[in-house]
């Protein structure tokens, strides 16, 4: 009898045991698609298994995410939404939420392609804990939608949106404002349309240009093979006043065989073009 009892406590004690350990581990979902057009792209959990990316699949911590010929948008639970465009690989480093913001925490790599980055406005995530990662720069947030576009090579353009269309005058506000950081050093955005490109972790970006022309509609909706040429001409022209043996923008004279070229962090290089601001 006293054997019964102790065999039925070490039962009780195992199942206790195997409850509260699956329901540390059980995957939650922080946001869903939102939105998806073209061909159905891909995530992959932490375990291997991979998933369809269509309208209302689930994201989970830690998803990698990938779309082919195809573009999505997620929603967070904290109203962010990030769109990816074609041929765009994202990873979810960390999202955590509390019910005081000071404590939840997001963190998302842009390894290649372009994403449109919009946070919640219901401040369900402190602005000093977003931390956006591309290979060559970290974008830290102060409430504020913008895109980033990351090449081959992991060569980064970002660019500040407003927090509305401008009017006929070309007045507009920033929807906040954003710092590109990496071991060069770094630049503030703070500005409309404001851009600065990014070549390589250990040289600052460039100094900021007011992109014109441009608007709402035509991120929306334009898809161009190269970098703006106001950035053209900023990249251009500290490129000559470093010396710069090789432009930044002769994208078909880099050899992809020159290991040198590649960032360390950037993981997947699948075959790019420049995709500029889209937003599904």
């Amino acid at each position: 009898m006293h054997q019964s009892v102790l065999f039925s406590k070490t039962k009780w004690l195992l199942l206790l045991s195997c409850i509260a350990t699956s329901s540390i581990t059980a995957a939650v979902n922080i946001g869903g698609i939102l939105e998806q057009s073209g061909k159905p792209g891909s995530i992959v959990r932490t375990t291997g298994e991979e998933l369809t990316a269509q309208i209302d699949t689930g994201i989970q911590s830690y998803d990698n995410v990938e779309t082919e010929n195809g573009r999505l948008k997620i929603k967070f639970v904290d109203e962010t939404q990030v769109s990816l465009t074609e041929h765009t690989y994202m990873e979810i480093n960390e999202y955590v939420y509390d019910p005081d913001p000071n404590k939840s925490k997001m963190a998302l790599n842009f390894v290649q392609g372009t994403a449109r980055f919009a946070t919640g406005g219901l401040g369900l995530v402190a602005k000093e804990n977003i931390t956006i990662q591309t290979p060559t720069a970290t974008i830290g947030i102060r409430g504020t939608d913008f895109t980033t576009t990351v090449d081959e090579l992991g060569r980064s353009l970002v660019i500040l949106l407003p927090e509305t269309e401008c009017t006929i005058d070309g007045d507009c506000s920033p929807s906040g404002a954003i710092t590109v950081t990496n071991e060069g050093g770094t630049v503030s955005l703070t500005e409309a349309y404001q851009a600065t490109m990014v070549s390589s972790f250990d040289k600052i970006p460039t100094q900021p240009v007011t992109l014109d022309n441009i608007n709402l509609n035509m991120i929306d909706n334009m898809f161009i093979v190269a970098p703006p040429q106001e950035i053209k001409e900023v990249v251009e022209e500290e490129s000559k006043s470093s010396d710069s043996s090789t432009s930044f923008l002769d994208f078909n004279e880099l050899s992809l065989n020159d290991s040198n070229s590649f960032p360390s962090t950037t993981t997947r290089i699948p075959s790019f073009t420049w995709f500029n601001l889209n937003h599904p």
